[in-house]
């Protein structure tokens, strides 16, 4: 419901996060950011749709987005979701209302699968190395 979906990412955008500058300094070393507005988004899609014959989920259109602002000619953005999540934003860019395929309407369903870790480096490195 995006009425609903509205009222909790104003909720979320009311929120203050504060990272302390020494803290901050060195995320920097290692990490960049950016961001991509709703319209940069479905512009994002639209042009990968005309240009590739792909339809991006916005999450990835941000990723695409992101890495064209920083200037990262080559590298891989990995795709976080099937445009079906998301059939709104694909028909606002691109007239396209994309519906789960076939092939995947039994993952509705199928009950969802994870395990919760603790917060811990070690662990999470444990947990990958047993499913490797």
């Amino acid at each position: 419901d995006s009425k609903k979906t509205a009222e909790i990412m104003k909720k979320i955008k009311q929120n203050s996060y504060q990272i302390e500058k020494n803290n901050l300094d060195i995320i920097q070393k290692d990490f960049l950011s950016e961001t991509c507005n709703e319209q940069e988004t479905l512009d994002i899609i639209k042009k990968n749709y005309e240009e590739n014959n792909i339809i991006l989920d916005p999450h990835t259109a941000v990723g695409v987005g992101s890495a064209n602002k920083l200037s990262f000619n080559d590298c891989v953005v990995l795709s976080t979701a099937h445009p079906c999540k998301f059939p709104h934003a694909t028909n606002k860019a691109i007239n396209k209302y994309e519906k789960l395929p076939d092939e995947l309407q039994y993952v509705l369903n199928k009950d969802e699968n994870f395990q919760v870790l603790k917060n811990n480096t070690q662990e999470v490195k444990k947990f990958i190395k047993s499913k490797v």
